[in-house]
């Protein structure tokens, strides 16, 4: 069974649902301030703290904050698409190697006996 990621229809729900679950995150902060900066101001000094930095929220960068997440829904849903159109030719190049192998074996000895 191939992984979720290695099929067309897995690609789709990853790409397409990764890209909505962003784009509804960045809408909500973006409507609703009154909740989400709270918990801003924790996150995003917690979060540095654990990458080995220092931060500290400043009120007037919000937007910047709640924008961020649709800029990422939009690169994610990008790259979706551009993994999406070259997905075939890859599996194709896969297929050929995979086949070449197997005619090198099939011909009869290996080239260098073990």
């Amino acid at each position: 069974m191939r992984p979720l990621g290695a099929t067309r229809w897995g690609m789709a729900i990853i790409g397409i649902g990764g890209a909505a679950a962003l784009s509804l995150l960045g809408t909500v902060m973006l409507k609703c301030r009154w909740l989400c900066e709270p918990l801003l101001r924790e996150a995003l000094p917690f979060f540095a703290a654990h990458l080995g930095g220092r931060f500290r929220y400043d009120p007037s960068e919000y937007y910047f904050w709640a924008w961020t997440p649709m800029v990422y829904a939009i690169l994610w849903f990008g790259l979706f698409v551009r993994a999406w159109i070259r997905e075939p030719a890859v599996d194709r190049r896969i297929d050929a190697a995979l086949r070449s192998e197997l005619q090198k074996t099939a011909r009869g000895a290996p080239i260098e006996p073990d």
